[in-house]
């Protein structure tokens, strides 16, 4: 059981800093540990080149807390609805009735496709200076790749950053209470992946369907355990193992169990799980204004969804 650090804020849960725990040992995959071992030659060697950069952000000793959000072109409107509502803080704003004394910084990451329109893209990177845009095809069975380009730009762009939080877009973020679980977990250790650890004991490996991975690549039945690819934090230590491994390893384009599966398992980086990361079926979004839940899911079909439980939090009102 993860052991329980002092509260850095008075506001901390203290039932949420007790549901922290780090993942066990894949003993499942203790026969075929040969396979996590670097190999001798580097594997994945492309680097996207960057067709819109983002604004400086990250002068000096950097964010704490770096939000790398995969995009797609057209959604435009996603975006906006982040920045206006928890992603707010990035630009400045302060989050209702809590202290974040600590600097956030908020970035787009988007690939290329057919319908990019980049006179639009490079619009709104004007107004806003938050997006990135890579020469690399945007698609699902792609993400591994793109996941890898946010830690390279992380690394080349925002080296000093202490924490990288991936998140999607459907996902609205307790920005304070993450802040506050990170100074703890921090305290215990320098390197590690924090999130919802995946349901299954065993996460299988599928052969078929969108999640096929393809026996060459990856020949175990098992994946070792892994968190939910919707919301993670990556400390700073552990942002450049993971990219080094990326290169070392057979690219497994499911990219939680790739990420903070396999390749974490691979350079021994402690996976940590905390069960208030987005768990996919909860959306009594009161449970954000309570701090009971660092981040939800399901919010990117209506974004709405997002002003109404920005309100809420601002009016310290539920709505049920």
């Amino acid at each position: 059981m993860f052991k329980k650090p002092p509260t850095f804020i008075s506001n901390t849960s203290d039932d949420v800093l007790r549901t922290i725990e780090y993942f066990p040992e894949d003993e499942y995959l203790k026969d075929n540990s040969s396979f996590f071992k670097l190999r001798p030659e580097v594997i994945n060697s492309f680097v996207p080149e960057i067709l819109i950069q983002a604004s400086p952000l990250c002068a000096g000793d950097g964010p704490y807390l770096l939000v790398a959000i995969p995009s797609v072109h057209n959604h435009m409107h996603v975006r906006e609805a982040i920045r206006n509502t928890w992603g707010s803080i990035a630009s400045g704003r302060k989050w209702p009735r809590k202290s974040v004394a600590v600097d956030v910084k908020l970035v787009f990451f988007l690939g290329v496709n057919e319908a990019t329109n980049m006179s639009d893209l490079k619009a709104e990177s004007g107004r806003h200076g938050d997006i990135v845009l890579g020469n690399f095809l945007d698609t699902y069975r792609n993400l591994s790749v793109k996941i890898a380009f946010i830690l390279h730009w992380t690394i080349t762009y925002c080296s000093n950053a202490k924490h990288l939080l991936k998140v999607d877009e459907d996902i609205f973020v307790n920005i304070p209470l993450l802040i506050d679980i990170l100074h703890n977990v921090s305290k215990q250790q320098e390197r590690y992946i924090i999130g919802h650890k995946h349901n299954f004991h065993k996460p299988p490996v599928v052969r078929r369907g969108r999640w096929s991975v393809n026996e060459s690549v990856y020949p175990l039945h098992y994946f070792p355990r892994y968190t939910f690819g919707s919301s993670y934090v990556i400390s700073h230590k552990a942002v450049r193992d993971l990219l080094t491994a990326y290169k070392y390893m057979p690219l497994v384009l499911v990219e939680d169990a790739f990420f903070t599966g396999i390749l974490a398992k691979t350079m021994s980086i402690p996976r940590t799980h905390c069960p208030r990361f987005a768990p996919a079926s909860e959306t009594n979004r009161c449970l954000l204004l309570e701090d009971k839940f660092v981040s939800q899911a399901g919010f990117r079909k209506n974004t709405s969804d997002y002003y109404n439980t920005w309100s809420m939090i601002v009016n310290n009102k539920c709505r049920k």
